[in-house]
């Protein structure tokens, strides 16, 4: 027991166990976010930005890409004009929670979101309707 947090036990016992033996038996695999699943060098956005298809929306343009891998991937920029720290790390949590939860009704396909900035900071509110709106579009 650690001195500092004599509760330190129950905290444990209520967190779920590494990737060894997790005790959420209701999480599947296909709802982590893995590291093949992000587009991450510029080599892979410069791809996508040179063959995709661009649609613009309220606050984002979204750039879509077909690819060989078998598995939808997301990429995410944002320049320090959208906001603070705080407010681009929420616009990215919410870009990946989304995806992380939708990535089943892609098919092999580079999805990249490129922020623009916004007058008004609602954006976050409104985004989650806003990508529903974009997964629902031909």
């Amino acid at each position: 027991m650690d001195s500092q947090n004599p509760n330190s036990n129950d905290l444990q016992a209520h967190l779920p166990k590494d990737k060894g033996g997790s005790t959420n038996s209701t999480q599947h695999v296909d709802q982590k976010f893995a590291r093949e699943e992000r587009i991450l060098t510029k080599k892979q956005f410069d791809q996508v930005f040179k063959q995709g298809k661009k649609s613009r929306h309220k606050g984002f343009l979204l750039l879509t890409r077909e690819n060989q891998k078998g598995f939808p991937r997301l990429g995410v920029i944002l320049s320090r004009k959208v906001g603070n720290s705080v407010h681009r790390n929420k616009l990215r949590r919410i870009t990946r929670e989304w995806f992380r939860r939708n990535k089943s009704s892609f098919q092999n396909v580079d999805l990249v979101l490129v922020f623009r900035p916004l007058q008004n900071k609602d954006l976050p509110s409104d985004l989650t309707s806003i990508l529903e709106g974009v997964q629902n579009q031909p």
